[in-house]
């Protein structure tokens, strides 16, 4: 693995954009952190949903293996750090962090990272 790819930040991600991902293999990192709900909680996995807008429930796979299970509570808001890869033609995050982030207004969150975005270079080469 390259030294930059060890030292690369956590891009920020809504759901949304994590959800609609097709192919991972062009992106330079591919370390992200996306703010949601957590539900689906099994032993190896858990489903992060999107909840800033309900009219349209957008969600994406997380493999929490690694992660304590006294971190992870069903229906928490959580943000969660990890290395974006695709299983089975989806986007799935395989978490390294995951924090509790109850009082984060995820309507801001989203706002702030499409502001973010709009300064901040693409992911891919």
């Amino acid at each position: 693995m390259r030294r930059s790819a060890i030292l690369a930040p956590y891009v920020p991600l809504s759901v949304e954009e994590l959800e609609a991902v097709r192919s991972v293999k062009e992106w330079k990192s591919k370390k992200v952190r996306a703010v949601g709900q957590l539900t689906e909680i099994s032993a190896k996995t858990a489903v992060l949903e999107s909840v800033s807008d309900p009219d349209e429930m957008c969600s994406i796979w997380v493999y929490v293996g690694s992660i304590s299970r006294r971190k992870l509570k069903e229906n928490t808001q959580v943000a969660v750090y990890g290395e974006l890869t695709m299983m089975h033609g989806c986007a799935t995050l395989m978490a390294e962090v995951v924090r509790q982030c109850p009082d984060t207004n995820l309507e801001h969150y989203n706002k702030a990272v499409e502001l973010i975005h709009k300064r901040f270079p693409h992911n891919l080469k």
